[in-house]
């Protein structure tokens, strides 16, 4: 434009070169737009076409860090094509990229002739459409800039700008003195500083937020932990979505991953994580849960939440944040080996019962009857015959101090030269106790004879 270039003022600004003073207007009907992840913040301006470069001095007269757009690859590309362009009916917009120098007859498709012109944008890289299909049908969206087909041809060397055609249409090279086709989109770079974005997009009481979210006090925690699964809770001191990756902790999935490799579902080590989650829209001071099943029982685990806020132009992040907890144990104890139980001494009135589980815990037994019916599980827990109504002629019960240790029950007060079928019940130490599926029988015995002989009747 002609005008004083302060276009916040908007007094003598007049973006399409006649002279009317129209900027305030157009300001007034601006439409602010950033990328899902925050990483691109864009203005949309309705305003009578401007070639390149006047569209360039309006987006530079915003203030510090705003400028015509540059893109970071194809899939930002994708983004502003359909959400910023196509979304305003357009189908043209002009982008900050020039050919250098300027009036280079020959056409450079590899890009290396093309800048962005926008203070710390990145290196410019381009690929063909045919590159760009390649790398869709291969399961990436491409990380340059897509040309459109046969572009860029630098016709009668005089198209050193670049023109963005949704929708899908790739980017262009055009005569940079052509108007009337292209709208204006201007895209801000906090790298630049000077908080232009809030100035023309306020997001905080007209200043950038640049304070990352906070957990609400006794945020976060674990709540309903079991064998295989457990809850996250979390609550948050502004608005925020989260993103965050589990793992085992004794596979190696206890180191800290980045927030980049959160987002990516991904361990420290660059390994998938074992589960990942999304919390989208988690509203200020309300408590959000991240329910993880199918988990391992009596195993560590870590939880690495990253949270950001939704601030414009530049999404805040907080510190990648850990959360242990240990499902409990929820697998029964079985014996150490065939050789348990064993029964492995028997005299006229008692027997002995050796057993040896894989866990802390404690083992119950019981000699009932040959001719009686085999007890349950919870028959033998409490010493009783099958059903549960009457006392075993012999009960025993002992503590299993640790793992793979042998502990003997001794039986007693059993009737002398008796068949008796004696079975076996343990439960481990977890709260609550798991128990043994079934009852083992050990073997069938019979209580020896004590009684001495005496003289016959004469």
């Amino acid at each position: 434009g002609d005008g004083d270039g302060a276009c916040g003022a908007c007094d003598s600004c007049s973006i399409d070169g006649s002279g009317d003073g129209n900027c305030a207007a157009v300001l007034a009907e601006k439409e602010c737009l950033w990328t899902d992840d925050g990483t691109g913040s864009f203005v949309r301006l309705h305003a009578s076409p401007p070639d390149f470069w006047a569209a360039h001095e309006l987006c530079a007269s915003l203030g510090a860090g705003w400028s015509l757009p540059w893109l970071a690859s194809s899939a930002e590309q994708s983004w502003v094509e359909e959400s910023v362009v196509s979304a305003a009916g357009w189908s043209y917009v002009w982008l900050g990229l020039v050919q250098q120098p300027f009036n280079d007859a020959v056409a450079d498709a590899a890009g290396e002739s093309w800048t962005w012109l926008a203070r710390g944008a990145p290196s410019f890289a381009a690929q063909t459409q045919e590159e760009a299909q390649a790398a869709a049908g291969a399961g990436g969206a491409g990380g340059a800039v897509t040309w459109a087909s046969g572009q860029p041809d630098d016709a009668n060397g005089r198209e050193d700008c670049a023109l963005l055609m949704p929708p899908a249409g790739g980017v262009t090279d055009e005569d940079c003195s052509m108007d009337g086709v292209a709208g204006v989109v201007c895209r801000y770079s906090r790298a630049a500083g000077g908080g232009g974005w809030s100035a023309l997009c306020p997001s905080d009481g007209g200043a950038d937020d640049v304070t990352p979210p906070t957990f609400g006090s006794g945020y976060p925690s674990v709540a309903d932990v079991a064998g295989d699964s457990a809850t996250v809770r979390a609550a948050f001191s502004e608005d925020v979505e989260c993103n965050a990756v589990l793992g085992a902790v004794d596979a190696g999935g206890g180191a800290a991953p980045t927030r980049a490799q959160v987002l990516d579902g991904l361990l420290a080590d660059g390994s998938a994580a074992l589960r990942s989650f999304h919390l989208r829209d988690v509203v200020a001071g309300e408590v959000a849960e991240v329910g993880v099943a199918g988990l391992d029982d009596a195993t560590a685990y870590a939880l690495f939440m990253s949270c950001a806020d939704f601030a414009t132009p530049t999404r805040n992040a907080a510190p990648v944040t850990r959360v242990d907890f240990t499902t409990t144990d929820a697998t029964p104890p079985s014996f150490s080996s065939f050789a348990y139980p064993a029964v492995r001494h028997v005299d006229g009135d008692s027997l002995a019962v050796v057993v040896s589980i894989d866990e802390a815990g404690a083992c119950s037994a019981v000699a009932v009857a040959r001719a009686d019916d085999a007890p349950s599980v919870a028959d033998v827990l409490t010493g009783q015959r099958a059903g549960g109504t009457d006392a075993a002629p012999g009960a025993a019960s002992a503590v299993v101090a640790a793992a793979a240790s042998e502990v003997t029950m001794t039986i007693e007060g059993l009737a002398s030269e008796t068949a008796y079928d004696v079975y076996v019940a343990c439960v481990d130490e977890a709260v609550p106790a798991n128990v043994m599926a079934s009852v083992s029988e050990v073997q069938r015995v019979t209580t020896t004879d004590v009684t001495p002989p005496g003289f016959a009747d004469a």
